[in-house]
Formats: C-alpha cells, structure tokens, sequence
C-alpha cells in the first residue's frame, strides 16, 4: 500500500510520536532530577565544587547541551520540584538544539552508478524532521526512521521522499531515461504469398527493482558520502528465431488430378481456397465441413462425378473427397489426432487404401491438435497437383504412414450394347478390385522405427468395369 507523504500524514505521525515518547520523557525527567538533586546535596558545597551547579552544565554541555539553557535549573533553588523542571527543560530542549544545527549541513552525497557507468553524483539535505523524530524516538540512525515509516505502510520511495525530499524525484528521471518496454519479435502469416511468413525483430527491455532501490538509499543515509550502485532487470524479448522454430514446416503432402474433368479441377481448386490460411490453435480441432462450408451451386461449386451407393455418379462438389483426404495426410504426417475420418465404399486412386477421407452433408473429417502450438495450413491447387502443407513446432518424432493390404476382391466387367459405338468397344469405367486394408502410423527417431500405430481397418467394395460395345460376348 503507497501512502503518500502529506501534511496530514505527518501531523498523525507526530501525534503517533508523541503518544509513544511519553512515558519515556516521564522517565527520564525523574532519573534527572534524582541525578540532579543527589549532586546538590552531596557536591555544592564541597571544596572541590563549590556550592554551586558549574560542574553539572558542564557535563551537560559536553553532551551537547548550550550552557544558556542548563542555567533554567540554576536560577531556582534546587527542590525536588525545581529539579524535575530543570530536567525535564534540559531533555526538552536538547532536541532543538542540536535540530538548529543540524539542519544548517547535515547532507549525504551520493554516487549513482547504473549498470557499471557512473549516473550522477548528488549532495541531498536530510529532512529536518528527520533528527526531530531520531531523538524522540530515540533512533541512532536515519535509516531507522525509514524503517519505521515502512511499518507505517508508507512505500519505500515515500519514505524516502520523506528522508530526502529531493532524491526522489532525481532517482526517477535517472531510472526512466534507462528503463524500456521489451518488444517482442512479431510473425505475420499470409498463405496467399510464398514464403507465407514474415518476421520482424524485436528487443529486449529494462526495468527496475524500486522497492530494492529505495531500501538502498535509505541505508546509505547514515553515511555522509555513499555509492549506490543499480543494476537493470533485463526482460528478455521473445527472438525470430524462438518464432521460426514454430513455424517450421511440418508436413507437406500431394494427390495429383491431371486427368480431371474441368468441372472436377474447378471444385478442388474452389475448396482448397478455403481452407488456405487456416490457424489451427492448441488444443483446437479442424473440421473440414466448418472450414470449406457447403457444397453448393450458389457457392461455386460444379457438378462432377461422386461416389453414391457404391457407384459412380453426378453431383454438386464432386472432387471436393480429394481435398479432404490431402488434408488427412498432411494432418497425420504433422502429427495431429483424427478425431473423425470416415472411407470411400469405393477404392480410390489418389492415395493408398486405409488412407481416404471420404466427405459428405453428413460426414466430416476432423483432426484436433494436441501440441502446444499453432498449426498454420496452406491448400495449393495449380490445375494438375494438389498440396496441402502444414507448419508448427515439428513433433519429437519423424511421422511416416504406411498401408497394407490384407485382401483383395476381384472386380467384375458389366458389357452395355451400343451398336451405334464406332469403335469395337469404349472402356465406360475402368473398374477396380475390392479391398480389405489397414493403415499404421510408424514414429520414426534417427531414421529407426520407435513405434507403430494401427489406425484403423477397412473393407471397399469391387468397381465395376464397364465396357461399351457393339456386340455383346457370348455367354460364359
């Protein structure tokens, strides 16, 4: 709690003060006069002292008492009334006294050095209330009042606002012209550019201990010359480097589509757009239906052929099942968890079994990363390739997928008569074999495999073939 140094602060000091030193004046007024009455009566009339006090106000003027004041008690005659008033005078007065004096040099000068350089060298006056409140609180040291304004809750720099009323203010404009903000490095990602980041560099800042500072000033005022000596806090800026190290690439994985037709090219490229730029934060889960949003013709997307009910067909978005299952590859290769991924129940080309993400109204692939730091993803379509790469911290281990295909169904050839065919026959669908497949995570540390994890099963059926002719085969 900072309780600033007021006038009104300082009148409840010295009622604080006086309530204290009471009983203390009390006593001490009654050991003088026993001291003084026991010196009349037993020294005033000796030969070596002669009936009177000169030998008593010189012992009190050796203790810094003026000898105009200790004459108080000798005007009176020496009763035990007297006595007590003269002492009481004497312990009263020697206070101001030695204040009148006081005021007049007392100073410390100091040495600031900050950091090793020399800041400033300064003479400061001590407050005179200072030496006030040392006698009646019967302190040896200026520092002990700054410890007991402390236990008043006053904050260390008020209290030695109180102790030195100019040192403040000097102290503050030396720490404020060294000390500064640290500036963190920055990272700007835009996947609409290559490279997709920039950095910008950043510094470190200064602060310091004020509290600490403070305590050390008011120590070195019991001394009349004193080096006090500052060190800044460094706060320690966050580096490109520390940044570049979480945004390493991570995963980089490619389907090719050159041999689509332009409505199915047109649909990838549409999707992958939106999914370039996204950030995905700790902890946070990618959903590929949040992310590309329906698939509609008001939306841009074309029709194109699907996989419906185990057959081929028309409809809004087809190709879009590519994007998704590059998204899944580069997601499991960056080392995020597949929190739901559901297959084609057709084999597909463009990427091994086991290893499809299939996409629909009502079925989406999500994938949650658990590491500590973002992940950033672009989604490249260039007409013949998709590429899909992922950047963040890179994972403990090396990430490699691997399927493996545990049997195979053969597929069947369905003949469809067209005698007007120019040809002898037109391959409609090249068909393919039915599958039953796994896939497996393999962790990889120094090019050996640490660990391999089974991901899932999965069963495709057969595709037809089917093939366009002007006569049909005989029967087999």
């Amino acid at each position: 709690m900072n309780v600033p140094v007021t006038p009104k602060n300082q009148k409840a000091f010295s009622k604080w003060l006086n309530t204290r030193t009471a009983p203390f004046f009390l006593a001490a007024a009654l050991f003088l006069c026993t001291v003084l009455t026991v010196l009349t009566l037993t020294l005033s009339c000796t030969p070596e002292y002669g009936c009177n006090l000169k030998k008593p106000v010189a012992d009190a003027a050796e203790y810094g008492f003026r000898s105009e004041q200790t004459t108080f008690a000798a005007a009176y005659p020496v009763t035990e009334e007297t006595a007590f008033t003269a002492a009481y005078s004497i312990a009263e007065q020697s206070a101001h006294i030695a204040d009148d004096a006081e005021r007049d040099g007392l100073s410390v000068d100091f040495i600031i050095r900050i950091d090793g350089t020399e800041a400033a060298r300064k003479k400061y006056r001590l407050n005179p209330k200072v030496t006030d409140y040392m006698h009646r609180l019967s302190l040896s040291r200026p520092s002990q009042v700054f410890d007991t304004l402390l236990t008043l809750e006053l904050s260390p720099g008020d209290a030695v606002t109180f102790l030195l009323p100019e040192a403040k203010a000097d102290i503050e404009a030396l720490l404020l012209a060294r000390e500064h903000p640290v500036i963190d490095a920055e990272m700007f990602f835009d996947a609409s550019k290559i490279p997709c980041f920039t950095y910008v560099d950043g510094s470190d800042g200064a602060r310091f201990d004020r509290d600490k500072i403070y305590k050390a000033i008011a120590a070195a005022v019991d001394r009349p010359q004193s080096v006090i000596i500052i060190r800044s806090e460094k706060i320690r800026a966050v580096k490109v480097g520390e940044l570049k190290r979480k945004t390493a690439k991570i995963s980089l994985f490619s389907t090719n589509y050159t041999a689509s037709a332009d409505a199915r090219k047109s649909n990838i490229a549409l999707a992958a757009s939106f999914i370039n730029g996204t950030v995905v934060p700790p902890g946070g889960e990618f959903s590929f239906n949040a992310v590309v949003g329906k698939r509609t013709a008001e939306r841009g997307f074309r029709d194109a052929p699907i996989i419906l009910d185990g057959k081929f067909t028309e409809g809004v978005g087809g190709g879009v099942c590519q994007v998704s299952t590059t998204v899944y590859n580069a997601g499991l290769l960056a080392g995020l968890n597949a929190m739901s991924v559901a297959r084609h129940t057709l084999p597909v080309r463009y990427v091994p079994p086991s290893f499809d993400a299939m996409v629909s109204s009502a079925t989406d692939l999500k994938m949650r990363n658990d590491s500590d730091d973002n992940i950033y993803i672009t989604a490249r379509a260039d007409g013949s390739s998709l590429t899909v790469t992922m950047y963040g911290k890179r994972p403990e281990f090396e990430i490699r997928t691997r399927s493996v295909t545990l049997k195979t169904t053969p597929h069947e050839t369905e003949y469809v008569l067209n005698p007007e065919l120019l040809s002898d026959e037109s391959v409609i669908a090249k068909g393919a074999d039915g599958l039953e497949s796994e896939g497996y995570i393999e962790y990889l540390k120094n090019g050996e495999i640490i660990s391999v994890k089974k991901i899932r099963r999965d069963v495709y059926a057969p595709q037809k073939r089917i093939v366009e002719v002007k006569e049909l085969p005989p029967p087999e």
